[in-house]
């Protein structure tokens, strides 16, 4: 030990790194009601952020379980959390007629997922990960082929992939019309005798139309007056004008509204029009042949898949992406460089934080890499969410349903928690 003869000031330079400080590592753990997220599962939670981003924000369903939770998390980092839910919670489903949508599934979590717990009809083709009206906003758009991707529109004559067969196609002109500076065009088809009656026209017109989404984007312009592409943003009712120049003549034209105005230099009319998915410019090419299934002698089976915020519910912008999958397949052997697995289900089921397949798109969709062959599917699937529903809120949820979450920490050898907290106060 140092020592001075004298009174004086010693100085000394201790190290105190090699000393771990007094931490609390306090656990706690809550059970309650939360508008999304897995459904009787414990979650780490280490933030009131991680907690929003795993189980929603706070509303008028679970305002005091939530706090109670953000609450712990303002000095603690440590909280496991476990959403309970009534048997009236349901995912929301996505089907391709949303009519036809009405009716949503109970799938608490990825352990139910995978054992089948869940009841989903043939139309149900996408279903949200979790219960909740949160699931409501979402939709998926799938796009299988070189033909869904990107086709000419030929509107010449009343042409579209339905042309009627009724059009007397010599004296049916057709045109859609472009405006320096307007957000709209003119799509037009006029007939010049008297055996193409403004029903004809009509039919020609809704076979022109049945080729484009809203959202699709479409290519005008040509090499002299530069090229762009406008989004489809809405496509107005028909509207007639018979006997514009003499008795035989008549009209029937749509107005097509784009999300942007068209610029080019000079006003621009065409009878053929190229019709891109809404969502290509997101992917570097058109899906094609992956690897494994060209080696396999298979051909066409890739396919990219977009998860979308329809509304703005969830970000609180419309139409933003939450998720891309490029080049997946419908081989159920393929497999990338690394030996993953790439075929679409598997990928996008376990890695997904939005969404389950649990039906293909059409009969014979999948098959193994020596049997896939490319599809000439037309258009992409569209897939809209409904029939989401969160259950009872925090006030009518019974004790049972909620003791079934805090029996997931009543094993202290599977996890040792060391403060269990409640939310709404219950009787009963």
């Amino acid at each position: 030990m140092a020592f001075q003869v004298s009174p004086g000031v010693n100085v000394s330079e201790i190290d105190l790194t090699t000393v771990v400080p007094a931490v609390s590592t306090s656990e706690g753990a809550i059970a309650g009601v939360f508008d999304w997220g897995p459904v009787e599962s414990r979650v780490l939670v280490d933030s009131e952020t991680s907690l929003v981003s795993r189980f929603g924000e706070p509303s008028s369903n679970n305002f005091e379980t939530f706090f109670t939770a953000a609450n712990f998390l303002n000095y603690g980092n440590k909280l496991y959390v476990v959403r309970t839910v009534s048997d009236a919670a349901r995912n929301a489903t996505g089907v391709a007629n949303i009519s036809s949508n009405t009716d949503g599934v109970l799938i608490k979590n990825s352990v139910d997922f995978e054992a089948g717990n869940y009841t989903a009809n043939a139309n149900h083709i996408v279903v949200a990960k979790y219960a909740g009206t949160r699931g409501n906003g979402l939709r998926v758009e799938v796009c299988d082929s070189s033909n869904a991707w990107n086709s000419n529109v030929v509107i010449a004559h009343g042409g579209g992939s339905s042309n009627d067969s009724n059009i007397d196609t010599s004296s049916a002109n057709t045109k859609i019309s472009f405006t320096v500076g307007s957000a709209n065009a003119t799509l037009q088809v006029t007939g010049s005798s008297s055996g193409v009656t403004n029903s004809q026209l009509t039919d020609a017109l809704d076979a022109i139309v049945a080729d484009l989404k809203l959202g699709d984007l479409i290519k005008v312009g040509n090499s002299s007056i530069g090229e762009l592409k406008l989004s489809i943003k809405s496509i107005a009712a028909n509207t007639s004008d018979s006997a514009s120049v003499n008795s035989s003549i008549s009209t029937v034209t749509r107005q097509i509204q784009f999300h942007s105005r068209y610029t080019l230099s000079t006003d621009f009319s065409t009878d053929t029009l190229q019709r891109f998915w809404k969502y290509s410019d997101s992917f570097d090419a058109a899906p094609g042949t992956s690897d494994f299934v060209l080696g396999k002698g298979g051909a066409g089976d890739e396919l990219h898949v977009v998860v979308v915020d329809e509304d703005g519910d969830i970000t609180g912008t419309p139409d933003t992406i939450l998720e891309t999958w490029e080049a997946l397949s419908r081989a159920t052997d393929a497999k990338n460089e690394s030996g993953e697995s790439i075929y679409f289900n598997d990928r996008i089921n376990n890695l997904s934080n939005w969404i389950y397949f649990v039906n293909n798109p059409a009969g014979s969709y999948t098959g193994l890499g020596s049997a896939v062959s490319a599809l000439s599917t037309a258009l992409p699937y569209r897939y809209t969410f409904a029939g989401g529903l969160n259950g009872n809120n925090e006030s009518d949820i019974s004790l049972g349903d909620i003791a079934v979450g805090y029996d997931l920490f009543s094993d202290s050898s599977d996890v040792d928690v060391s403060l269990l907290m409640v939310g709404k106060a219950k009787g009963g």
